[in-house]
């Protein structure tokens, strides 16, 4: 608390106080206060209307309270102020998710991949929405292109899933044999997204016999 007492003192004498009330607000947040948290939030952005920080951990707050809507709302103010920051399009694009707004979640993700190509799971997030949309060619594209940058077993374990379910047994064998080669042990978790795997790589096992 201590903190708290220096950056109200600091009040006193900044010439712009938004970034003080922000930092006065992250204390409240560590100290598990949310509601006087959120008031310095908005007190940093009544000073500052386009403080971008105060605006996503206002996100944060409301979400912690059961507040979506409003998380969302605030999550794609930041965003809108700071497009390249991709911790923010990150949170941006699973807050869409987590709302069921799929749709409105991959342009987010799209940069991700863009932006971190380097990051496997940006590609895994981005095919696993596509499926639950039903674009499985698109996703089908997408993990083509991941496999060429990362060797993961995660990626041929959903790629083989957008082949079975394309009806396409040949490539999904293909695929799920290099997943199995990849990581055997990672079928099981596969099996409860998609319990009809477990048939398939019991086929494939028993091709290499």
């Amino acid at each position: 608390m201590k903190a708290i007492a220096v950056y109200e003192e600091m009040l006193e004498l900044e010439y712009t106080k938004s970034f003080t009330y922000y930092k006065i607000g992250l204390c409240y947040k560590e100290n598990k206060q949310p509601l006087l948290a959120l008031n310095c939030f908005q007190k940093s952005l009544r000073d500052d209307p386009q403080f971008y920080l105060s605006m996503m951990e206002q996100s944060y707050i409301y979400e912690e309270m059961g507040g979506m809507k409003e998380a969302l709302h605030f999550a794609q103010e930041a965003v809108s102020l700071n497009e390249n920051n991709l911790d923010f399009q990150k949170r941006l694009a699973f807050l869409y998710i987590d709302s069921g707004k799929f749709e409105e979640s991959l342009e987010c993700l799209k940069k991700l991949v863009d932006f971190e190509p380097q990051r496997f799971y940006n590609w895994y997030a981005l095919s696993e929405v596509l499926m639950l949309l039903g674009e499985y060619e698109e996703a089908i594209s997408t993990l083509q292109s991941a496999t060429k940058k990362h060797n993961r077993a995660e990626l041929y374990y959903q790629l083989s899933n957008c082949y079975f379910h394309m009806n396409n047994q040949k490539q999904g064998r293909n695929v799920l044999s290099i997943a199995l080669e990849l990581d055997p042990n990672l079928l099981e978790d596969m099996q409860l997204k998609y319990p009809f795997i477990k048939e398939e790589a019991d086929k494939v096992k028993a091709k290499k016999k």
